[in-house]
């Protein structure tokens, strides 16, 4: 999902420096540009935007200033690791915006950077990874922000960038409550691609798409159990819906165990199985499904 920001905002013509995490991978960007395939047709050259995997470089080729908007899209649980290697780019009035899947990882960026400057979002667009280089944009979606975030002007501000990049834009009132529901969209969709390794568009249909309404029906019974009031077949309907929608996409989780590499199962299943904890909640097929996936990686790792 990186790239395919990185290919928007410079052909808006923003200056972007892309920070890696593999030295070789940064080399091959440098060398062969970035390419987008499928609904987004976009290719950019390598020398149009700086990119490194060493933070020093990237300072130095700021010349003394510093990003407005820094940008986090790595795996959750690779989040502490990036951060940590984020901090000298930071300046007094650097904006941090995380779009990750999962909760929680706002309050983990803003231990790291201080309170104050960090925006959370979530995504609802398909993007598939072909190459270091090169991806597939799968399925048009949205941007979603938080309209009671601490800095309102923030928002507004964000909101403004990535709408001149060609992203939909949407501001939420309800922001807590429609995170949660794209968390119960990536609950149902992601195990059950990955363990199965088939595209999204396999689950809106016999023999996965009933177990794809009963992981939804765990899910919205916790969720409902802790005061959001959800309605199970409007959630139902809207999972497969999205489905659908990002048929030929072979989610995140499923790229990262077919590359033999950790999923974001406790960022994903963790918040519902720590809620029916509390609540003391039997959530079964959630719980098989995060214990296939623990044994999946142990095997793909």
């Amino acid at each position: 999902m990186g790239l395919h920001f990185v290919l928007r905002f410079v052909r808006n013509g923003h200056a972007v420096l892309l920070l890696d995490r593999s030295a070789s991978r940064a080399q091959r960007i440098r060398r062969s540009g970035l390419t987008s395939t499928g609904l987004s047709t976009l290719k950019v050259s390598g020398s149009s935007f700086s990119v490194s995997a060493s933070a020093a470089a990237l300072k130095k080729a700021l010349r003394g200033s510093f990003p407005d908007w820094i940008f986090v899209f790595v795996k959750a649980h690779q989040t502490a690791e990036a951060v940590r290697r984020l901090i000298p780019l930071i300046g007094p009035g650097t904006v941090v915006v995380t779009l990750q899947n999962g909760r929680g990882l706002k309050e983990r960026i803003a231990r790291a950077t201080g309170a104050g400057r960090v925006l959370e979002g979530f995504l609802t667009e398909g993007v598939t990874k072909i190459s270091d280089t090169k991806i597939r944009h799968a399925a048009d979606g949205a941007v979603v922000l938080d309209k009671n975030a601490d800095r309102p002007s923030d928002v507004a501000r964000l909101a403004r960038l990535l709408r001149r990049a060609g992203f939909a834009v949407r501001i939420r009132r309800d922001f807590e409550q429609a995170q949660w529901t794209k968390l119960i969209a990536n609950a149902c969709i992601n195990p059950l691609g990955a363990l199965g390794d088939v595209p999204n568009g396999a689950l809106a249909k016999p023999p996965l798409e009933p177990v794809v309404r009963r992981v939804a029906d765990e899910c919205v019974t916790v969720l409902k159990k802790s005061g959001l009031p959800l309605r199970l077949k409007k959630i139902q309907n809207s999972v497969l819906t999205l489905a659908r929608k990002t048929a030929r996409n072979m989610n995140s989780m499923a790229q990262d165990l077919r590359r033999g590499r950790p999923t974001e199962r406790a960022f994903i299943l963790g918040p519902f199985l720590e809620e029916a904890r509390r609540l003391k909640i039997r959530v079964p097929l959630l719980r098989t499904l995060d214990t296939l996936l623990n044994s999946a990686e142990r095997r793909y790792l």
